[in-house]
């Protein structure tokens, strides 16, 4: 009986290889067949929604032949977490600026079933995406918002020693169909950076969609300057506008604070962060790689690209590498 049922266990799982490699030479095809004759990529539209899920069908498929991941979302995750030592740690007193604490702060762009962005290092499938929300649950950790970082660091707030920060720039339409729903599920915090000038154009958020976000409780939302302009090419004034004046048009749709600032494309100077301290910013980020964050650096805070880590791998790559020395 118990040779029988190895034997079927083998088989079955003989069977799941052989479904995934056909799947993957499939999507290859359709690939192809998506290319023009001089090599320009014509997916658009449904071709593209139909490769997405494709893509989808096949990394589920890897992914259950090899997951490590707790893969049941009903799962109770606060009281898999009741008895972890995940435990807050005192905040860090604003007088001692060389001071640092762990904060990973996590960068995402595009988070989509098919690829429709020209940047594909900005674009993070959606089943990814919830891989790693899983991963990051059923390991226990605290999710924070970037103005929590923020007090955190002028000694108004603890820190949990598992904390996480997911950011998302740009303030793409995607977001409220692919993430939000995600992070309902899972209740997970998140910091979305929005482009003010670009709200309720084709392809963004809108001020509605804004607002049932930041009455969840689960988001906040902060400004990505009001034109996305790189500000190391801008004038005095024009920098002051951008970073002063979203902060303002932010707020009045909001109805509330705005802590945070992200800037576009990363670019800053030192005359950046001076205004936005004196804009009334708690706290900006920069596309810096890093965990580290300190008093000192907090208008150009250190932050992450997860890409497509997930399970083991991706909390081997929070934990343990030293992300002073890792690529953004």
């Amino acid at each position: 009986m118990k040779r029988s049922v190895n034997s079927a266990i083998k088989k079955l799982t003989k069977d799941k290889k052989i479904i995934i490699s056909v799947l993957a030479i499939g999507l290859v095809i359709i690939f192809v067949f998506c290319l023009d004759s001089s090599g320009n990529n014509r997916i658009n539209g449904q071709q593209g929604n139909v490769l997405g899920a494709f893509e989808n069908t096949v990394m589920r498929l890897e992914h259950q032949s090899n997951a490590t991941v707790i893969s049941n979302t009903n799962i109770d995750y606060k009281a898999l977490c009741a008895t972890s030592s995940n435990i807050s740690v005192g905040a860090v007193s604003s007088s001692a600026e060389v001071t640092q604490i762990k904060a990973p702060i996590l960068m995402y762009h595009y988070v989509e079933d098919a690829n429709t962005s020209s940047l594909p290092y900005l674009f993070i499938n959606t089943y990814y995406f919830e891989a790693q929300l899983k991963t990051l649950k059923s390991h226990c950790y605290q999710t924070m918002f970037v103005r929590d970082v923020a007090e955190v660091l002028y000694d108004k707030k603890s820190l949990p020693v598992k904390n996480i920060t997911l950011t998302f720039d740009d303030g793409y339409a995607d977001w409220y169909y692919n993430v939000f729903p995600l992070l309902k599920k899972y209740q997970v915090k998140a910091t979305m950076f929005v482009i003010v000038n670009n709200i309720g154009t084709p392809g963004y958020l809108t001020k509605e969609q804004m607002i049932e976000m930041a009455n969840s409780g689960l988001i906040e939302f902060g400004s990505h300057t009001l034109s996305h302009q790189n500000l190391k090419k801008v004038t005095d004034n024009v920098a002051k506008d951008e970073i002063s004046k979203s902060k303002k048009q932010l707020e009045s749709i909001l109805g509330r604070p705005v802590y945070s600032l992200a800037y576009p494309y990363g670019f800053f100077t030192k005359r950046d962060e001076i205004l936005c301290q004196k804009a009334g910013y708690l706290s900006c980020v920069s596309t810096y790689p890093g965990d580290q964050q300190s008093f000192k650096s907090r208008y150009s805070l250190y932050r992450l690209r997860p890409y497509t880590r997930i399970d083991e791998d991706f909390i081997n790559w929070l934990e343990n590498e030293d992300h002073s020395k890792t690529i953004n």
